[in-house]
């Protein structure tokens, strides 16, 4: 059972406009219930023991108001609060608080998403993580996400692989296939973050380095160009198929006219062996260990402006 979680939140929230004036984003209210909190109960709920957030905004107040939720609800719970001197990102914020993490596998989240759902969604989560893993994503549905003014991040491949969209691309692979949405909750594990210097940094950059030392230990151990074993892709019903539920690695699938798309982790330029398209006009993708993905079954609302806000408001009511 991952016991512990880390909560983003030191962010400065400034596409909330004056929302974010006198108050950090976190506390923001919906439906009577802060941001911050309302994860915070879902997490006491799924039975998490320790609960970190990094801190830069507003401080001083955040604090204050997880600590009286805490006392309030769940006093038990350790909670840690990581202060930033000046903004680390999404990955540094993580590096800086890893001493209180300690050794295991723990919880990502964005402060602004909100689930809705049967099932309590840390658990969910939980239940389909494999110790084998380093990573798991929960994802949905493009169409189904509420209050999400992006593209998409994801693909399904003709076997159900993740594969990561490049909206750059000149030749829309992604046109006609059903696209999937990060949701802001991943679990990860400690060993990704090692070796890295404390600082600024995006978190989806300490994966890619990951990802490229994995293809660098595998060039080594076979003395020749990395061929990561198989694996198997987490269907969105949580069934599994033989042969198709991890993420493949990052490797370009290359258009006629030179653009393309590359699986998840993130679009890597020359990164990893290219991949041939079949003559049928499929592609064939090898796959990596490094990142598994899994399709939420209810509701995601993002909260990341205030026309987005409103529509969660709506929707909570009914």
């Amino acid at each position: 059972m991952i016991k512990r979680a880390f909560i983003l939140a030191a962010g400065l929230g400034t596409r909330m406009k004056e929302l974010t004036h006198a108050i950090p984003k976190p506390m923001i209210e919906v439906a009577g219930q802060s941001l911050i909190t309302r994860l915070i109960d879902q997490l006491i709920a799924y039975g998490i023991t320790q609960i970190v957030i990094n801190i830069f905004y507003k401080a001083d107040l955040l604090m204050e108001h997880v600590k009286e939720h805490m006392r309030l609800h769940a006093p038990a719970i350790k909670v840690f609060f990581s202060q930033e001197s000046e903004l680390l990102d999404t990955g540094g914020g993580i590096i800086n608080a890893l001493k209180y993490l300690e050794d295991k596998p723990f919880f990502v989240i964005n402060n602004d998403s909100i689930f809705v759902g049967k099932e309590n969604v840390f658990a969910f989560l939980n239940n389909n993580w494999k110790s084998s893993m380093n990573m798991l994503f929960l994802l949905t549905p493009a169409e189904k996400a509420m209050g999400y003014d992006g593209k998409g991040d994801f693909l399904l491949g003709d076997k159900n692989q993740l594969i990561r969209i490049d909206h750059t691309s000149r030749t829309k692979l992604h046109e006609g296939h059903r696209v999937y949405v990060y949701t802001g909750i991943h679990i990860t594990t400690p060993e990704i973050f090692r070796g890295h210097t404390p600082g600024k940094i995006k978190l989806m950059d300490i994966y890619d380095n990951a990802l490229k030392k994995e293809q660098e230990i595998q060039t080594l151990n076979q003395g020749s160009a990395p061929h990561p074993p198989q694996s198997r892709h987490l269907l969105p019903s949580g069934e599994k198929k033989e042969g198709v539920d991890s993420f493949p690695s990052p490797q370009i699938v290359e258009g006629k006219d030179g653009g393309g798309y590359s699986p998840f982790p993130s679009p890597l330029r020359g990164e990893g062996a290219a991949i041939a398209a079949d003559e049928g006009g499929g592609s064939q993708f090898e796959t990596s260990f490094l990142g598994h993905g899994i399709i939420y079954p209810g509701q995601w609302l993002h909260v990341g402006t205030p026309g987005a806000l409103k529509q969660a408001k709506l929707y909570l009511k009914k």
